[in-house]
């Protein structure tokens, strides 16, 4: 068990852990499962897609039962937000139900069906995801990191 010192303070951490799932690379007939960069991205009023800066990098990881994606600035090295959650295809859409983002905590527990098309390692989701406010678009387009 590791030890962490404080300035004034001994004291231990201890962490346990409960497997969710099995691991990303088991076999099933999910296309997105595997690990995506985001490359493009529209959302809200854009009338176009955008290209992600190079200062920016955002990845997700699809797993048979779950996803989760994170920010970071290259230039820091820092993330700067996550979120995850499970996801499903349910009737040709790719769902995502989201269990907790820092960046808007009031999207926590919202449940955004996506339409989703994939092929030659890429992956594209796009919808409406469902906000106070009223419906937010966003259309997101990755490529596939081996």
């Amino acid at each position: 068990m590791p030890s962490l010192s404080g300035e004034n303070e001994d004291f231990q951490q201890e962490e346990h852990y409960k497997k969710v799932e099995g691991p990303i690379s088991e076999d099933t007939d999910h296309p997105y499962v595997g690990l995506w960069k985001m490359v493009q991205d529209q959302s809200g009023e854009a009338t176009e897609l955008q290209s992600i800066p190079d200062s920016v990098m955002r990845m997700k990881i699809v797993t048979p039962g779950h996803f989760y994606i994170v920010n970071w600035n290259t230039n820091r090295l820092m993330p700067y937000s996550a979120v995850f959650g499970s996801q499903k295809m349910e009737d040709g859409k790719y769902v995502e139900t989201v269990l907790a983002n820092t960046m808007d905590n009031s999207m926590n527990g919202v449940i955004i069906p996506y339409t989703a098309e994939g092929g030659e390692g890429t992956f594209r989701m796009h919808g409406e995801i469902p906000m106070e406010e009223g419906p937010y678009k966003i259309d997101e387009r990755y490529t596939r990191v081996e």
